[in-house]
């Protein structure tokens, strides 16, 4: 046998004092303390995490210029005054059959030869003046005339705004890198998603058209020379005999017997317009963070681009009345446009992260986004919208 080295013992000794001093009372030995949820990492290492929330946005303006084609349409003359009256009275430079409203003053067997005839006849004595040695005077109609007259106003129809702002949904993945116990840098990557739409209705095309017919009175005088005229009322025949007068007027005066007709037309027109719009954000960007306890702050800042897809209408019909009866299309105009746009931008970010625990947390951010405006057009209007401003909100993440 080999003899036993004794020379281990004093050594094995000494370790197993070292060891029995080690043990706690209850005789396990003490674990070591694990790090708070907010404590710093060691330097060196990547983390990686998921983050979802919602948030409130809003944007610049939302703005819908209204245009119209009614304005630039040429409108038929539709006003129709259908009271149109001709003359009694026959011409006055002519041999006619004549009848007024007190007599008349005919044509007999003898006018076309010597211009007199006995077929006439008056009412009453009034019709007899002294002028010129004595007139006899008839009133009657002349022939009706028609006035027309027209007027529009096409004014702008202006433009509308609505209101862009509203919640949206957020998810939020960042890459860190742990370089010093209190600082890191990574970058992240954000997409929110944000709905809205607007409808108005106007008008600010109008035109009048009106025809009036109106009455021609006329005053006939025939001068009698010497002639003696029976008894009011008289009433001579084609046969005669009887006194004889000039057929043609001596004198015709004409005068104003009022508006008998009228007619009247109106056009008008009505405007529908609506806008839809739906913007995918999606940002990327470096951050920086800095860690103070349990509680993280980063900001970040890089390139923004918001996808619109948007989709918008205009519709125009122009109505007309006649008479006030009831209104009815005259003409109808439909547009509809929709496309997709990506408006790029930029962004700047600023968020406080709170550690629930070593892998979950919530973060409270705010960015700002400045981009391309989204402009336009569908049929003879266009619109506008400024995706740029302010998103606020809350994500509740998870680290891996």
């Amino acid at each position: 046998m080999k003899p036993v080295n004794f020379c281990f013992l004093p050594l094995a000794g000494t370790l197993l004092l070292s060891a029995s001093s080690a043990i706690a009372g209850d005789g396990k030995a003490p674990l070591a303390v694990p790090p708070s949820p907010g404590m710093a990492e060691a330097p060196g290492r990547w983390h990686f995490r998921v983050s979802a929330g919602a948030g409130y946005r809003t944007i610049g303006d939302v703005e819908f210029t209204t245009g119209s084609r009614s304005g630039g349409l040429k409108l038929p003359f539709l006003a129709t005054a259908l009271g149109r009256r001709h003359s009694t009275v026959g011409s006055a430079t002519e041999y006619a059959d004549r009848q007024y409203r007190d007599g008349f003053v005919n044509q007999d067997g003898g006018t076309a030869n010597d211009g007199s005839t006995w077929f006439w006849g008056y009412e009453n004595e009034g019709q007899l003046t002294d002028e010129g040695g004595g007139t006899l005077q008839f009133q009657g109609s002349g022939d009706s005339f028609t006035r027309n007259s027209s007027r529009s106003s096409d004014r702008d129809a202006g433009s509308w705004q609505t209101d862009g702002d509203g919640g949206v949904p957020v998810i939020q993945l960042d890459v860190e890198y742990d370089f010093h116990p209190r600082w890191s840098a990574g970058a992240s990557f954000q997409y929110s998603f944000l709905g809205f739409d607007g409808s108005q209705s106007s008008s600010g095309f109008s035109a009048f058209q009106q025809q009036t017919s109106q009455a021609v009175t006329v005053m006939d005088r025939y001068v009698l020379d010497g002639v003696q005229i029976p008894d009011s009322p008289y009433a001579g025949s084609y046969e005669g005999p009887g006194p004889l007068v000039y057929n043609r007027p001596t004198s015709r005066d004409f005068g104003n017997g009022g508006v008998f007709d009228r007619s009247g037309v109106h056009f008008f027109n009505r405007i529908h317009e609506s806008l839809d719009v739906q913007l995918h954000r999606l940002a990327f960007g470096p951050t920086l963070t800095g860690r103070l306890g349990r509680v993280d702050f980063s900001v970040g800042s890089g390139l923004s681009v918001n996808i619109a897809d948007w989709s918008a209408s205009h519709t125009e019909i122009l109505y007309v009345r006649k008479d006030g009866g009831p209104a009815r299309t005259y003409r109808r105009w439909a547009d509809r446009a929709s496309g997709t746009e990506v408006l790029p931008g930029i962004f700047l970010q600023a968020a406080a992260r709170v550690a629930l625990t070593s892998r979950i947390s919530f973060t409270g951010f705010g960015s700002h986004d400045w981009s391309r405006t989204l402009t336009e057009e569908v049929g003879p209007s266009r619109f506008s919208v400024d995706p740029g401003g302010w998103t606020v909100g809350g994500m509740f993440g998870y680290t891996f």
